[in-house]
């Protein structure tokens, strides 16, 4: 199982370089799985790369949601459920039920649209894109 995870963050990071991804750093949770899988994307595209807090699998999403709002073009590795909760946070203003069933592996971009206001307190963010291991192909 820890050789096909290997693989799938390599093959995530290759996806990332070839494709050109417009980021300044990957973060990462400080789990092992995570900080290799950062530490991949981080070869391949050339990014510093960072352990964060407030990435566990169970820590809670609004304080790391309200961190996002200075983020630019930042690749965030973590755990689940937590990434699925910031996502459905970030993208329907609450954090259950989820919005996306992410795979482990998988990759989405978010795009922050609007300030944060009353209704909005993390801002209003729009899905660019997914990238599951089942999309991502070597060389393709």
């Amino acid at each position: 199982m820890r050789l096909y995870l290997r693989k799938t963050a390599r093959s995530l990071a290759e996806s990332c370089a070839r494709y050109q991804l417009e980021a300044t750093e990957v973060i990462h949770s400080g789990k092992a799985r995570a900080q290799e899988t950062a530490e991949a994307i981080g070869e391949a595209c050339t990014l510093s790369i960072r352990a964060a807090a407030g990435l566990d699998p169970l820590d809670p999403v609004q304080p790391f949601a309200r961190e996002c709002l200075a983020m630019h073009s930042t690749i965030v590795v973590g755990h689940l459920p937590f990434l699925e909760r910031l996502a459905a946070l970030l993208l329907a203003g609450r954090e259950d039920p989820p919005v996306l069933a992410f795979q482990h592996g998988g990759m989405i971009c978010l795009e922050r649209r609007g300030a944060p206001e009353a209704g909005t307190p993390v801002g209003a963010w729009c899905l660019l894109w997914t990238a599951f291991p089942d999309q991502v192909h070597p060389g393709g």
